[in-house]
């Protein structure tokens, strides 16, 4: 019995280094794989798709920053706007009326043919008056004057366009108009005489608004006209000049001193 014992106990010694190499092979061989690798490392998180251009010392545009830029740059334009505006309101319609002297002579390209037996050219009394529409800078419109001169008048009616420079209540201007010329009460030796022709005018002066509806200002004008004179049919007397027997052309010129009072629209 004891025999058994022994050889039993000797056989366990034996076997027990085998046991333990197979125990730690398969703890090795059946351990968990995931075990045996290094946890992925996760990649930081970008700062933003400008990381690139912050990186570079560039910085990336901000929408709020160029919405801010752009909302002063508009209130600087209109401060200056405002500044350099005449601080009127907006006008669309105008009256004018113009009193003034001048000088005009007829038969500056016929001289003693046009009228013969009177005095062509001279000195007078001017007046007239306009009315038209005004869109910002510019005006458009028609204007009638007549001058009054020792032995005859002279009546201008035409359409003019304007151009006009706002600088606070003080505006000058331009203006180049076109129209008509006509000859009012002209006679040598009792006979009445007709004249006409096409003219034109430049004028440039400036108005003083002393309220948005109210202004008053000095213009100079200068005018030029082609004119012609038909003879005068029939019989003469004796005493007429030979002069009326023929059809005539001339230049005439003329200018303007002028007040102009305006009501405005």
């Amino acid at each position: 019995m004891a025999s058994r014992w022994s050889s039993a106990l000797f056989a366990l010694v034996l076997l027990s280094p085998r046991l333990s190499a197979a125990d730690s092979y398969n703890s090795d061989s059946y351990s968990d794989p995931g075990s045996q690798h290094e946890e992925p490392v996760e990649p930081a998180e970008p700062g933003g798709k400008d990381d690139g251009l912050e990186s570079q010392g560039l910085a990336p545009p901000s929408g709020d920053l160029d919405s801010d830029e752009n909302d002063s740059a508009m209130s600087r334009e209109l401060e200056r706007a405002d500044r350099a505006d005449s601080g009127r309101g907006l006008e669309y319609f105008w009256l004018s009326g113009d009193i003034g002297v001048a000088l005009f002579d007829i038969a500056a390209g016929a001289r003693g043919e046009v009228l013969p037996g009177l005095s062509e050219s001279g000195a007078g009394f001017a007046y007239g008056g306009g009315m038209g529409a005004r869109l910002l800078y510019f005006s458009l419109g028609g204007r009638f004057r007549t001058i009054n001169l020792p032995d005859y008048d002279v009546w201008t009616l035409g359409l003019e366009l304007g151009v006009r420079f706002p600088l606070g209540a003080l505006e000058p201007y331009g203006r180049l108009s076109a129209g008509y010329l006509g000859l009012l009460r002209g006679q040598t030796a009792g006979i009445p005489l007709s004249v006409s022709g096409f003219s034109g005018r430049l004028a440039g002066g400036a108005d003083y608004y002393f309220s948005d509806s109210f202004s008053l200002g000095l213009e100079l004008a200068f005018d030029c006209a082609a004119i012609s004179r038909a003879a005068v049919e029939g019989s003469l007397p004796s005493n007429a000049p030979e002069a009326l027997e023929r059809d005539v052309a001339s230049a005439a010129l003329g200018g303007e001193l002028m007040l102009n009072v305006g009501f405005h629209l």
